[in-house]
């Protein structure tokens, strides 16, 4: 794509609203939080900047115990829900 063709596409494409609820389980509580995104240009991109710009990270061969211990030390620091 490239920056002169945000001239030919109508507004609405080019901005988006994002609303997110958050839950808290435990207060009983949800949030509402609204994010709002605009496009201001579009440029065209090269292979090498779209691989610099979406890495993945390397994974790492687990057994089951050692997933088992750090799902547990995750949900005891609450950065865990298990739904069941």
């Amino acid at each position: 794509m490239y920056s002169d063709y945000t001239a030919k596409v109508p507004g609405p494409v080019l901005q988006k609203e994002t609303v997110i609820e958050i839950t808290d389980v435990r207060k009983k509580k949800v949030k509402v939080e609204k994010r709002k995104a605009v496009v201001t240009k579009i440029e065209e991109i090269s292979a090498e900047q779209t691989d610099a710009a979406f890495i993945t990270p390397e994974c790492i061969p687990m057994d089951d115990k050692e997933v088992e211990e750090k799902a547990k030390a995750l949900f005891s620091a609450d950065k865990l829900m298990l739904g069941l």
